[in-house]
């Protein structure tokens, strides 16, 4: 799935006016995770690439709260970290960092995979999520549907081609695509072995080389550790055996009526 996320525990900081970014970014309500918030993976990339810190080295971003659509969410520096704000309450944090661990490795052919759950609109918890919504039309939403390796469990691979839209005018991805596409896959490697609704919370990327529109994307995730309420994963971009792009993130096990899910069972406490 993918996921608006928010911190658990924690003091939320004060604003401060530093640094403030002159153009706010303001997230379109055609990229929404659950209903009623943006995608985590896709408002983490516009928040990473507003700050203008370098993708090459890493950034992290930290979701405060789910991040909301359609409004100008302005953004301030602090020192090292920045911050993403809707009015007086923070969304986001920001700053620079690597993400830990090593890569999943590519190559897993998809005779060997199983379906995760993630095309099945009566047990997707947001099936209408910009990433991997079964109910998102063909052109509208990027339908990504993870498959889980057979005798990898804790692996599931997916395939992207994007689209030109999602370019620059190079022909390039722009960044915010390939964070959302290294978003919801790991989040399967929980989702498709869970009945709870689960958010991203936090995710750094290191970005090595933007791939062109057109040609195909090998998206590899896999469930790195499951403790209580919160999963860490690690997903992979590949361009045939080239790592375009590396992400560790952690998600977190949510009340799915507060998000608005459409998984039917009610979850577990």
């Amino acid at each position: 799935m993918e996921g608006a996320g928010f911190m658990i525990g924690g003091t939320a900081p004060e604003r401060p006016g530093l640094g403030a970014v002159p153009d706010p970014p303001r997230l379109s309500e055609r990229f929404n995770g659950p209903p009623g918030s943006a995608h985590g993976g896709y408002a983490c990339g516009r928040f990473a690439a507003a700050t203008g810190l370098d993708q090459r080295t890493g950034v992290a971003v930290t979701l405060l709260r789910p991040p909301p659509l359609a409004v100008p969410l302005p953004m301030t520096r602090n020192g090292e970290r920045w911050h993403a704000w809707q009015g007086a309450e923070p969304v986001a944090g920001i700053a620079q960092a690597r993400p830990d661990g090593g890569a999943p490795p590519p190559g897993v052919p998809h005779r060997t995979t199983r379906s995760c759950g993630a095309e099945d609109a009566a047990t997707h918890p947001f099936p209408s999520c910009f990433v991997c919504g079964p109910q998102r039309a063909d052109g509208d939403g990027l339908r990504l549907f993870p498959r889980v390796a057979r005798d990898q469990p804790d692996t599931v691979v997916v395939t992207w081609c994007p689209a030109p839209e999602f370019a620059d005018r190079g022909g390039l991805v722009r960044p915010e695509f390939l964070w959302a596409v290294l978003d919801c896959p790991g989040g399967w490697t929980v989702l498709g072995r869970s009945a709870r609704a689960h958010v991203l919370n936090r995710i750094a990327v290191v970005i090595h080389r933007l791939p062109a529109a057109g040609s195909p994307v090998v998206i590899v995730g896999r469930l790195e550790g499951l403790r209580e309420r919160t999963a860490t994963v690690s997903t992979a971009a590949y361009h045939g055996a080239e790592l375009l792009a590396l992400a560790r993130a952690q998600w977190t096990a949510v009340d799915s009526a507060r998000f608005g899910a459409a998984r039917g069972a009610a979850d577990p406490s």
